[in-house]
């Protein structure tokens, strides 16, 4: 299911309002986790898809590391942005992977920062997945969990108790706009891809709370890098970074 009408306005309305959130302290290092995972594990010079690529930071960091880098973004706001800073961008969702088959093949997948949270149904991934990663193929997805422990700290800390059943929500603010969300776990990404090995788990924001509720801090950084691995924290991060590798044929 691709992402509703109601999301795509929500994000098309935003798109020029998410710097702040990009050069966030916090934002930048659990970026850089990411791009860390996937340099390790992306074939040097490959070429990477990059699913609800937003706007196109990712693409742009992976680009000047020498991969080959392709952005499927169904907002066309946020398309603008991303192709504002020179990144090739195509128009679609995770509902036209399988059937897009102009984009050829690629060597890696990345989806960053809860882009696979706006779907409500991971069918279509598993067929887009299997249409365009090769075999062998890595796809790096980092999506939003059900229950982030860092986040729940900082709201109770905060005496915001009320906040802390937001993950329970189907609809979340953005700005003046809601937008549908469903709560992804490593375990439900991994039922959802049979064929698809699970490879490596990490939190993002298992101790460091999101840049909505603190400033940023290099000692909680290295702590939640250094934690975000460890079995028990790995699943309650503000997002989770789930490795899947595609079986070879």
């Amino acid at each position: 299911m691709s992402a509703p009408s109601e999301t795509l306005h929500a994000f098309d309305h935003h798109a020029g309002e998410y710097s702040p959130w990009e050069r966030h302290p916090t934002a930048q290092a659990w970026r850089a986790r990411v791009i860390a995972a996937c340099a390790r594990r992306f074939p040097a010079g490959g070429r990477v898809l990059d699913v609800g690529g937003g706007t196109g930071v990712d693409a742009t960091i992976l680009g000047a590391l020498g991969f080959d880098v392709v952005v499927i973004e169904p907002s066309e706001g946020m398309g603008a942005v991303a192709r504002g800073r020179g990144v090739h961008v195509v128009r679609g969702g995770v509902d036209d992977l399988a059937s897009r088959s102009d984009l050829g093949t690629f060597d890696a997948v990345l989806s960053n920062f809860g882009a696979l949270n706006c779907v409500a149904d991971l069918v279509p991934l598993r067929a887009g997945l299997e249409a365009r990663l090769r075999p062998g193929g890595v796809a790096v997805l980092v999506v939003m969990g059900p229950f982030a422990l860092g986040e729940s700290a900082a709201l109770l800390l905060r005496g915001r108790v009320r906040a802390l059943a937001r993950r329970r929500r189907s609809v979340v603010p953005l700005g003046s706009h809601g937008v549908a969300v469903s709560w992804w776990s490593a375990r439900g990404l991994a039922r959802a891809l049979p064929g698809f090995s699970l490879t490596h788990v990490e939190a993002l924001g298992a101790v460091a709370p999101p840049p909505d509720l603190h400033p940023g801090s290099r000692r909680l950084a290295t702590w939640d890098r250094r934690l975000g691995a460890l079995p028990g924290l790995r699943a309650v991060g503000d997002h989770t970074l789930c490795v899947f590798q595609r079986a070879r044929v």
